[in-house]
């Protein structure tokens, strides 16, 4: 009996001093503060290709569509323009997004996961007039994505511009020539002087998108209503039917002729 407690009395505590702790939860914090930024420029890494992904579906499907209608690059926007015999009651009546709709067969196609200021792209039906009460909650849905509009939109009522059914022979430079593009949603560039049409345009010339002016300053950098939400660059659909990322910085560098070539189907 006198063995066993002594047996006890002699075993050695065993367990975590106070400075141990200190010292295990240092190293899990400074762990935490090396993963935790690998983790996030992961899931925004994964976001970006998602984002790509779904602009490679548009670009492809923008391609169908030109093979459906003899070469015809899609509009930007059908409306009455200057064809007064158009079906559609108002500039923007139907838009890009609603014409390929029928290759994409997906809504979800036309939101980029990284956009948080997204509003999810809502179809506008075939028809529908300014004064439908829906007309403007279909129009105020225009997703994340947007198109270089300057040479794709119909005509505002005047010939030589924005004219509706630009053959894609007339694009000089294809695989250089933006198609579509990431788009900020309602962003209202410092240059303009009001409101346009809730086409989803990129590069209108008009008072809202001034032409692709560039904001090196802004957070993240602009180009007319274009983003470079990731990492200082954007998911870009070219005119001859691919999609890759693409620095904003890059689209934004003027040639010779003062022109940004990327936003332009003209040899510059």
């Amino acid at each position: 009996m006198q063995k066993t407690i002594t047996a006890v009395a002699g075993r050695k505590q065993t367990g975590f001093t106070l400075i141990e702790l200190l010292v295990v939860i240092a190293i899990i914090a400074i762990l935490a503060a090396i993963l935790f930024p690998v983790f996030a420029q992961a899931r925004a890494k994964a976001r970006q290709t998602s984002c790509l992904s779904n602009m490679k579906q548009l670009g492809l499907a923008a391609m169908q569509y030109e093979q459906d209608y003899d070469e015809t690059v899609v509009p930007g926007w059908i409306g009455v323009g200057f064809d007064t015999s158009s079906p559609y009651s108002w500039p923007g009546s139907q838009r890009w997004m609603d014409l390929i709709f029928p290759y994409v067969k997906s809504l979800q196609v036309y939101n980029c996961p990284s956009d948080a200021d997204v509003v999810p792209y809502r179809m506008t039906p075939p028809g529908q007039t300014i004064s439908d009460p829906l007309y403007f909650e279909s129009m105020s849905n225009p997703g994340s994505y947007a198109s270089n509009a300057t040479y794709w939109g119909d005509g505002d009522g005047v010939p030589t511009n924005n004219p509706m059914g630009q053959a894609s022979a007339a694009i000089v430079r294809p695989a250089e020539t933006i198609l579509l593009a990431e788009y900020r949603a309602y962003f209202v560039p410092p240059c303009a002087t009001g409101d346009g049409w809730g086409v989803a345009e990129i590069a209108w010339q008009n008072k809202d998108a001034c032409d692709a002016t560039f904001y090196p300053q802004l957070n993240p950098p602009m180009i007319g209503k274009t983003p470079g939400r990731h990492s200082g660059g954007l998911n870009v659909a070219y005119a001859d039917g691919h999609a890759k990322w693409s620095r904003v910085d890059n689209l934004a560098k003027v040639n010779a002729n003062g022109v940004r070539p990327p936003f332009t189907i003209e040899e510059d």
